[in-house]
């Protein structure tokens, strides 16, 4: 969800309607699979890598840090946010399930 946002964002901001609308789908579906998993997992699950709501404090955190950032007026926002997804599409890539 984190990720796809991101991308949204800099679609957004960037004027490309192929960045942001297929990455608004990816953050739709995101949002829909961790409903389901909270449903079917339970938010105490202890075999998760830090609890469903870290998870949701970290996304809440990552998504209102961008629409701070794009509503700041800097200048160049729209390439920090473009650099920031970068840096989230090297750590998804890295993980141990990619």
């Amino acid at each position: 969800v984190s990720n796809g946002f991101v991308w949204v964002m800099y679609g957004v901001m960037k004027n490309l309607p192929s960045v942001w609308a297929s990455n608004a789908v990816g953050v739709l579906l995101g949002a829909y699979y961790f409903t389901a998993f909270v449903q079917h997992c339970g938010p105490m699950a202890s075999n998760l890598p830090g609890t469903v709501e870290q998870h949701l404090k970290g996304t809440g955190a990552i998504i209102l840090f961008n629409l701070c950032l794009a509503a700041s007026g800097v200048g160049n926002a729209s390439d920090i946010i473009g650099k920031e997804g970068v840096v989230f599409c090297i750590i998804l890539f890295a993980s141990p399930l990619a």
